[in-house]
């Protein structure tokens, strides 16, 4: 059984991780603190107490107030680079010793809430591209500004570890800003804008290419330090990103088990130990349902299948689980507002 997620309202979010870094740089910038924290619940006392937590929404509001008072596109890139240098060190030196990106990525289903709360990474690996698939749990410009915060963070790694000149290409689920400079600065020449997703998009074999800062010892001792940490903090993985990653999972597989059955609400429910009634209402509070999460995760599923994979509608509905092939184009008309074939001579 898994611990169940946190909710909108449980203080889980370290105060001084990614919101005091938030706070600083929002600051630096000339924000008032007062403007900054209004409407989150915090006073400028509770800035300098140590062990104070605070909730996602209290997180979403800052985020919020610190976007529209800076106006900075800049603002949410910094507050990624930042993510390791303000963290434990211990998980600072983890990250940075792992052999290969995919050990960073297995790292990173324990540790990610540490350095980007109410943010996720699903890496999907096809035969042609790997993509990480980037996203955050919050709406409308703060949901953009704390995925373009993990995206910043993510390249920066990646960058690091390959070269500046390894070839990636960053995507990003909304229009072109006007500030594209600053976009080039932080990620490089290859960039996309009005994808329908956010995310990175590289060759499959760089999943197993060794990072350059490698370093087996350092990995291990630090490893058992950060175990610890995990152990004593209460941050964890949202609600959502446990459902999103349970729906993953199960779609993440060999085509050829396109025979298994979709999780029903019921057993997802069971897996965090609520009652189907009780998980229902948990996520009605965070604005969602299940049926929600389902179909994000089927989109984004096909999505990729289709545009990068070059998927049929047969296969994509078998591997989908729709009963047929009509039901499929029906849903990805929802879904997206197109017909497959619509996408895929726009991609084209």
């Amino acid at each position: 059984m898994k611990r169940a997620g946190f909710h909108g309202d449980e203080k889980v979010i370290a105060l001084q991780g990614p919101p005091l870094t938030l706070i600083k740089l929002a600051q630096q910038r000339g924000c008032d603190i007062n403007k900054l924290l209004r409407g989150t619940r915090l006073f400028s006392e509770d800035l300098h107490l140590p062990g104070v937590h605070i909730s996602p929404n209290q997180w979403r509001q800052l985020v919020a107030n610190a976007e529209r008072l800076c106006g900075d596109e800049e603002l949410c890139f910094q507050l990624g680079h930042r993510a390791l240098s303000d963290c434990d060190p211990a998980l600072d030196r983890l990250l940075n010793s792992c052999q290969h990106l995919a050990q960073l990525l297995q790292q990173l289903v324990r540790y990610h809430p540490l350095l980007q709360p109410l943010t996720y990474i699903h890496a999907r690996r096809g035969n042609n591209t790997l993509l990480l698939l980037c996203g955050a749990d919050a709406k409308g410009n703060s949901g953009a500004f704390l995925t373009a915060a993990l995206l910043s963070w993510l390249t920066r790694v990646l960058k690091r570890q390959w070269g500046r000149d390894y070839p990636l290409t960053v995507e990003f689920a909304w229009p072109q800003p006007k500030a594209i400079h600053q976009y080039q600065e932080y990620f490089g020449q290859q960039i996309a804008f009005g994808r329908w997703q956010s995310g990175i998009l590289i060759a499959p074999a760089a999943l197993y290419r060794p990072f350059s800062l490698r370093d087996r010892e350092q990995f291990d001792v630090n490893a058992s330090r950060c175990r610890q940490l995990i152990q004593q903090t209460r941050t964890r993985h949202s609600l959502l990103v446990q459902t999103r990653r349970l729906l993953y999972a199960q779609l993440h597989r060999q085509p050829d088990r396109h025979h298994d059955s979709p999780l029903y609400l019921e057993q997802v429910a069971a897996c965090f130990g609520m009652s189907p009634t009780t998980f229902k209402r948990r996520l009605k509070r965070e604005e969602t349902s299940f049926q929600h999460l389902q179909d994000q995760v089927r989109k984004e599923a096909a999505l990729f299948l289709l545009r990068h994979e070059g998927w049929k509608n047969n296969q994509l509905a078998s591997y989908l689980q729709f009963t047929d092939v009509n039901n499929f184009r029906r849903a990805f008309k929802r879904w997206t507002g197109l017909l497959p074939s619509e996408l895929r001579q726009a991609h084209d």
